[in-house]
């Protein structure tokens, strides 16, 4: 009988729906990951697969027994999902064995049909096994499942995330290698926390310690088998595991072997800190670093907390923070996943990604850094997701990105917001991006200025973000840069909700609008986007075009906004397409100074003050409207 290395649970009423693809989907990533690791004996659960269930054998034990082995679990997320006990009691076995493992990410949902147990918060509050996956990074398959993976040619976009899902589940495999040997500490029994004065300190139960080459436990008080870290990296071979208790170790850690380092006892027990250098230079294929407070306490240099030359670097659990440069700082193409960290009062960006690198930036708390809390740059393309991005600090330096240097310096006026029509000179960003077309999924908010910034020819995908509570613009997008933002909820800004101007551009999709204290979409100076399917309401005005703004906006719900709908001045030419202009406090369209457009078969019926307000020499073309 073959025994899987991962289990996807999923409702079988789904994979019928649609004619067999979740079958389907299991045989691609099967082979795919495979291929990423050269081992073609592994094997991924899955209840049609008759590899698992041999002739007479009960399949319900089969189901128990495999879930007890299995080292990863990927549940497919839909409504029937929710729906099925079975599912649930696969779920809840997982997650014992997960905690066996002393792990908190071998669980990967794929998000495969809209559910509302995870759209809907009081849904979703109310059910704790939708509220536990919904903490989960999953890969959003809603738009992917129409596509058909068994066709011959199978689109790039789908090989490329079958590759991104076997390469998570690689770097998983490769953290487990020696998780199941039998001799292994369990951290909570094996490694009880020393007495603060080192005295009646209870010892690590290490029986057979010669048989556990692969484990060396570390102790400032000189209890264990080294009193720093160093010492146990420098003895190390790759692979092995050093357990750290807890303690102050005030030394530098240069990793150039792959080994996992995991600090014991509660967050913030273990700290290491150094003066004029980085506390963590990782310059290894990969490696792990768990549980450990990593304070870079300044000097002169400009010193990284962890600096991350190359490889794949999981970086969990951690809290974070250096006086004299960035927090994390990625380059040559490496590959980390930084997962669950406090990073905080970064002397420059809280994490810096640059020179091509790629990685996984997930469920952070980034907040009180100096520089933005985020910067892309030189194309890298990292995912970015369920972060809260935010200031707690006072910051007064404007921030621009050095394509000679690497790091975020203090330097030319950065522009964002609209006050009696002029452009306000600001501080400070959110998140930076300038490169790359990742998705990114964070939650964004209480910036100096914009919660996102995509300049210079940037890209990006930005999906089911929550931008909140900016100075100024939620979203600025300029300077020829063309992200697509798609299903954001974008408000209660101070200023515009998204702002594109300087000739940027944009598609900007489904995304909710609202409650900003400027215009809900602000176009300007060659600003040219494209607006579907928006819901845009509640700010001062919904869309505010001006300078030579222009804009493709179509099939939009633009209503209850204080004054007009739509406001057109001082030489703007956009077009108006198929939208929903209603219930505004004055009038659907106010055009003055020169304000042309186009507008073609939309609703701006229900304004208080009627559908149109255009002064003398504006040139609006009006057709089909229902008025």
């Amino acid at each position: 009988m073959t025994e899987p290395d991962g289990f996807i649970s999923y409702a079988r009423s789904d994979d019928e729906n649609d004619f067999g693809a979740l079958a389907k989907f299991h045989e691609r990533l099967e082979s795919e990951v495979r291929a990423q690791t050269g081992n073609h004996s592994i094997s991924i659960f899955f209840d049609q697969d008759s590899r698992y269930l041999p002739w007479g054998e009960n399949w319900d034990a089969q189901i128990k027994r495999s879930l007890s082995t299995v080292r990863f679990f990927i549940p497919i997320l839909t409504p029937s999902y929710f729906q099925s006990s079975n599912c649930h009691e696969e779920y809840d076995l997982f997650r014992k064995r997960e905690e066996e493992l002393g792990r908190k990410d071998l669980i990967l949902p794929i998000y495969y049909i809209k559910c509302d147990e995870l759209e809907i918060l009081q849904i979703k509050e109310s059910n704790e096994w939708a509220k536990e996956l919904a903490k989960r990074t999953h890969v959003d398959w809603r738009d992917l499942r129409f596509k058909f993976i068994e066709t011959p040619g199978i689109l790039e976009v789908i090989k490329r995330e079958f590759a991104e899902i076997a390469s998570r589940i690689k770097a998983i495999l490769d953290a487990l290698k020696t998780v199941n040997t039998p001799s292994l500490p369990v951290l909570s029994a094996d490694f009880p926390v020393p007495s603060p004065d080192g005295v009646g300190a209870s010892q690590p139960s290490l029986q057979g310690k010669s048989d556990i080459p692969n484990t060396k436990v570390v102790d400032a008080m000189h209890q264990g088998d080294f009193s720093t870290i160093s010492e146990a990296i420098a003895s190390a071979n790759p692979g092995d595991r050093i357990f750290v208790r807890p303690g102050n170790y005030k030394e530098r850690l240069v990793l150039d072997k792959p080994v996992q380092i995991i600090g014991l006892g509660n967050p913030g027990d273990v700290l290491v800190e150094i003066q004029n250098y980085d506390v963590i230079l990782f310059k290894t294929s990969n490696g792990t670093v768990r549980n450990i407070k990593l304070r870079q306490a300044g000097g002169e240099g400009n010193w990284k907390a962890v600096r991350i030359l190359q490889g794949r670097l999981m970086l969990e659990d951690c809290d974070i923070s250096s006086q004299s440069g960035s927090c994390v700082a990625i380059y040559g193409r490496a590959n980390p996943q930084i997962c669950r960290n406090q990073i905080h009062d970064g002397k420059a960006a809280g994490v810096f990604v640059s020179q091509n690198s790629q990685g996984t930036i997930q469920d952070n708390d980034i907040y009180a850094n100096a520089g933005p809390g985020l910067v892309i740059t030189r194309d890298s393309h990292p995912k970015v997701m369920r972060n809260r991005i935010h200031d707690e600090g006072e910051s007064c330096n404007d921030i621009y990105i050095d394509e000679e240097e690497d790091e975020v310096l203090v330097s030319q006026q950065s522009h964002s917001g609209i006050r009696d029509h002029n452009i306000d000179v600001n501080v400070q960003v959110g998140s930076v991006m300038t490169g790359g077309d990742k998705p990114f999924s964070s939650r964004i908010y209480k910036g100096k200025q914009a919660g996102v910034l995509v300049l210079n020819n940037g890209r990006g995908i930005l999906e089911e973000n929550d931008i909140f509570t900016n100075n100024y613009a939620g979203v600025e997008i300029r300077e020829g840069a063309d992200p697509t933002l798609r299903r954001n909820r974008i408000h209660s800004g101070k200023g515009s909700g998204i702002f594109t101007h300087t000739n940027g551009l944009g598609t900007i999709e489904e995304n909710e609008i609202f409650a900003n204290a400027e215009a809900g979409v602000e176009i300007s100076h060659g600003g040219n986007p494209t607006l579907q399917r928006n819901r845009i309401y509640r700010g001062k005005v919904g869309i505010y075009i001006h300078t030579n703004g222009l804009g493709q906006i179509e099939d939009n719900d633009i209503y209850e906004n204080v004054y007009a709908g739509v406001d057109l001045t001082n030489g703007s030419n956009p077009t108006f397409r198929h939208n929903r202009i209603k219930r505004n406090k004055s009038v659907a369209v106010r055009a003055y100074d020169r304000g042309d457009g186009t507008f073609e078969s939309n609703d701006l019926r229900d304004n208080v003050r009627g559908a149109w307000d255009i002064a003398p020499g504006c040139n609006i073309k009006r057709e089909n409207n229902l008025e």
